[in-house]
């Protein structure tokens, strides 16, 4: 229920409301006053999904909107003859919230994260040009690796929805471009 609510929510009020919901039905022991060697019962009263699912009043705030608790459906995910047609209906939902991604990270700890994302990923680049420079006698060496690196670090960022993943060479196309090498010789 989180998940798809956490999903559907469209501001930070909605997160707070589904915060406070997900800690009405949570129980928390604190670690003084737990003994592992217990067994903990279950309470006497466990609701279904579906119960919980349900409004009560003593969920909803004075002037709070209210969550909408049905489950998320996308619409979009059916099969369709036109091409690309899921991906452009996603790029055209995602437009209104494209530049809030990059305006938001503008604080002190995103930008230190970045900088930290970025050594960590041109370090790793170095390394694997290096190996690949004495592999292939300096025709593919550190500057072709950081090169490519940055072209497609960026194109994935920019046109995927996981931007946080770490693109660079690796090492069975260490191996492959040896081989590549070896025949082209």
């Amino acid at each position: 229920i989180c998940r798809e609510l956490a999903y559907t929510a469209n501001n930070s009020d909605e997160i707070v409301q589904l915060i406070d919901r997900f800690m009405h039905d949570t129980y928390v022991i604190p670690p003084s006053e737990w003994d592992p060697h217990i067994r903990i019962e279950p309470p006497d009263q466990y609701l279904s999904k579906e119960q919980r699912e349900a409004h009560t009043p003593e969920e909803k705030a004075d002037d709070a909107k209210e969550i909408d608790l049905t489950p998320h459906i996308d619409p979009n995910l059916k099969a369709s003859r036109r091409p690309f047609h899921g991906l452009l209906v996603d790029l055209r939902h995602k437009l209104p919230h494209y530049v809030s991604d990059f305006t938001d990270c503008a604080n002190l700890q995103c930008l230190a994260a970045t900088l930290y994302l970025y050594l960590v990923c041109l370090c790793y680049v170095v390394a694997f040009g290096g190996m690949l420079g004495k592999a292939t006698h300096n025709y593919m060496a550190i500057m072709e690796s950081i090169m490519a690196g940055c072209i497609c670090g960026v194109l994935f960022a920019l046109f995927s929805g996981q931007p946080l993943n770490i693109l660079s060479a690796t090492g069975p196309m260490l191996i492959l471009e040896k081989i590549l090498n070896s025949l082209c010789e």
